[in-house]
């Protein structure tokens, strides 16, 4: 018979609250994982858990400890502001022994959790043998990677090393060591030698000179745009406004939606603005308040701007990891930038944007990568014949998922002739991305 806990100061529930914090889980050596996809993953790939909390009787699981919970109990322990109805208890798993063949990223000092446990379920995506972590990287078994990851921490091998091992493995890796670089010459669009060990810079200050030093080939994730927009971005929101409050809360609005996948408004709404001079003691109808709302219009455009910089690098990020993964393979690839103000042909989403990569691999293998911002729910993708203003029917049907914002990476077999046609002639061709009120296309791109 499962135990029933009910008091939060039992031992076992004041051992997994403590969980939440790195100390003890580097003491504990343990972790938490929470979500019924996130466990069945786990399951999948063969791990136990130590201890299992729910909030009402599950099946066993192997040696695991089985716990029940009231709901007010979970909501404890549960990181999520929904709480899910089991968590498991896993020991951390790290690899031990050094990569030595495959496709590893190796990620140097990434500090945000968020996007450690994003890359994880890229390169678990696209075929990766691992992840290294180098320098002083977060940690991969925080509640905020694993959530993240979405069960991909269960899959993926984990390494854990000093940035000096790190410079020391790739000048001796017998492959292709490959360093993502602004300064790079080389486009990432090229065929890698196996093994390939990817190497990664911190979000903040990217690449060490010593380490990329240390690679054998720097390479370049080409943007739409200038490398200098992502700092205008910054240095236009920040001076958007001066008002400690006003900025606070336009701020804290904007990584929301950003965050969410939130649809931005058109135009900056009246009453956001009187709030916000509220706070600061000036009437609405002021002049202030206009001038608010008009810096909130620049911000607004200032995080469609980031996004789609964003947008755009993870998309091609996940393309090179793609790449690098395939690097056995003949390939070809061809990048589509998703508008829905400027699409082929017809009306769209005139707020929506995005990326769609097309990499073809021999045998007729096709992979993509589709990420679309600003857009309601996407139901079906295509790739069409036509180009600029011309219709054309659909050649080939990409999945897409129902979340929001729409990221999707998939491999498929496509017809032989459709390949060659493709290849032959790619600005006759573009992806249109349908979504639940645009069912005739929200954005679309030629492919190029």
């Amino acid at each position: 018979m499962t135990p029933s806990v009910t008091s939060a100061h039992n031992p076992t529930i004041k051992m997994i609250r403590s969980l939440q914090e790195k100390k003890f889980r580097g003491e504990t050596g343990l972790f938490v994982a929470e979500g019924g996809n996130v466990l069945a993953r786990a399951r999948a790939e063969g791990w136990e858990p130590e201890f299992l909390v729910s909030t009402e009787p599950v099946e066993p699981w192997g040696a695991a400890r089985r716990l029940t919970v009231s709901s007010q109990l979970m909501a404890l322990l549960s990181a999520q502001n929904n709480p899910s109805r089991v968590i498991g208890v896993f020991r951390q798993r790290w690899h031990e022994e050094k990569p030595a063949e495959g496709v590893w990223l190796a990620l140097d000092s990434p500090r945000d959790p968020g996007n450690l446990g994003t890359m994880l379920r890229t390169a678990d995506a696209v075929g990766a043998t691992g992840v290294i972590l180098a320098g002083q990287a977060c940690d991969p078994w925080g509640v905020d990677c694993v959530r993240a990851s979405m069960g991909s921490i269960f899959a993926m091998p984990v390494a854990s090393m000093e940035t000096s091992a790190l410079i020391k493995l790739a000048k001796s890796w017998p492959g292709d060591a490959v360093g993502t670089h602004l300064e790079a010459a080389a486009d990432y669009r090229r065929r890698y030698t196996r093994p390939v060990l990817l190497m990664m810079g911190s979000e903040g200050s990217g690449m060490s000179d010593e380490l990329a030093a240390a690679c054998r080939l720097l390479v370049r994730i080409p943007m739409a745009g200038a490398a200098q927009s992502l700092n205008v971005v910054w240095r236009r929101a920040s001076c958007s406004t001066r008002s400690p409050e006003c900025e606070a809360s336009s701020l804290v609005s904007a990584e929301r939606a950003a965050h969410t996948g939130s649809r931005f408004p058109r135009t900056a709404k009246p009453r956001q603005a009187g709030r916000c001079d509220n706070r600061i003691g000036s009437d609405r109808s002021s002049k202030r308040g206009q001038v608010l709302s008009r810096r909130l219009r620049i911000w607004e455009d200032s995080m469609r701007s980031l996004l789609k910089f964003v947008s755009t690098a993870a998309a091609a990020a996940l393309s090179l990891a793609a790449f690098a993964a395939n690097a056995n393979a003949d390939s070809r690839m061809f990048v589509a930038y998703l508008y829905g103000g400027n699409e082929v042909p017809g009306p769209g989403d005139a707020d929506a944007f995005g990326i769609a990569t097309v990499t073809f691999f021999a045998s007729s293998k096709m992979c993509y990568s589709i990420i679309l911002h600003n857009a309601d729910a996407a139901n079906a993708a295509h790739i069409h014949t036509g180009a600029a203003g011309v219709p054309g029917g659909p050649v080939v049907t990409l999945s897409v998922s129902t979340a929001l914002p729409t990221r999707v990476s998939k491999c498929i077999l496509v017809a032989p002739a459709t390949v060659t046609a493709i290849l032959a002639n790619p600005q006759n061709f573009y992806v249109n991305v349908h979504t639940v009120n645009f069912s005739g296309g929200a954005a679309r791109g030629q492919l190029q």
